[in-house]
């Protein structure tokens, strides 16, 4: 199987992560790691204990995801051109929208598991402070499973999207359309905050109703955009996805 099309995604994936300089082989990944762990957690202890924490405070995180997805999809396709491999691996026997598609199964494959692991570290972190938190009781718990569990539902429906947005700002940056590059990143810069595309449903100034902290107010998301931003995503993605191998296959400089 060491030339599947699966392989191409496993390899993509290891090497960022693990293979080679992948992240988790540097003992100084796990340094800060721990030390931010121990930061965070020590932090919240002081804070809870004091009954100044917000459980639900780290839903500002989910702004700002759809960037990190777009820089996975920038990266893992910038990386051939930064290492000299480009010209390798367009000599994999493979059409170029089957090479694209594995790049871009490896970045969101990525993306998902950093989202879970976010998720789960802020609902954790959540049920930590509110069990040091007399002001809190269960009840108050499974409300907050589901609105930050609805907050990365919504950044995560985007991803699919930016991933790949992210593929093609790389392919068109290292192509004879690069003069093109400044529209990419200015979309990049709007398309990537949700911050920007979700003012409509501010339901009040409030900044930490802004975030849904408190009730009532927030962002009151309704049902249709809820529904329509999955498949519009999909479908973007599609696009760009093939305007990526078109672009790879007719305009990349070798």
């Amino acid at each position: 199987m060491q030339g599947s099309f699966g392989h191409l995604i496993k390899q993509d994936s290891l090497r960022t992560w693990w293979t080679g300089k992948g992240a988790l082989r540097s003992p100084w990944f796990w340094f800060y790691t721990v030390f931010i762990l121990l930061v965070v957690v020590g932090s919240v202890t002081v804070l809870s204990l004091s009954g100044y924490y917000e459980p639900l405070a780290p839903l500002f995180i989910a702004f700002g995801l759809p960037y990190m997805a777009f820089m996975i999809g920038y990266n893992l396709f910038f990386r051939e051109w930064k290492n000299g491999t480009v010209s390798w691996w367009l000599t994999l026997p493979y059409p170029r929208y089957r090479l694209m598609t594995a790049k871009y199964l490896a970045a969101l494959l990525q993306n998902l598991l950093i989202y879970m692991a976010i998720l789960l570290a802020t609902l954790l972190l959540a049920g930590y402070s509110m069990l040091l938190d007399d002001r809190y009781r269960l009840s108050d718990f499974g409300a907050a499973l589901l609105k930050t569990v609805s907050w990365y539902g919504i950044s995560l429906s985007i991803v699919p999207f930016m991933t790949v947005f992210g593929l093609l700002t790389a392919v068109v940056m290292s192509s004879r359309l690069k003069p093109l590059s400044p529209l990419f990143w200015i979309g990049f810069s709007i398309t990537g905050n949700m911050a920007t595309w979700m003012t409509a449903f501010y339901t009040d100034n409030t900044f930490w109703n802004q975030f849904g902290v408190t009730e009532p107010g927030g962002i009151v998301v309704p049902v249709w955009f809820q529904a329509a931003i999955v498949p519009v995503s999909l479908v973007l993605a599609a696009l760009f996805l093939w305007l990526s191998a078109r672009i790879v296959d007719r305009q990349l400089t070798m």
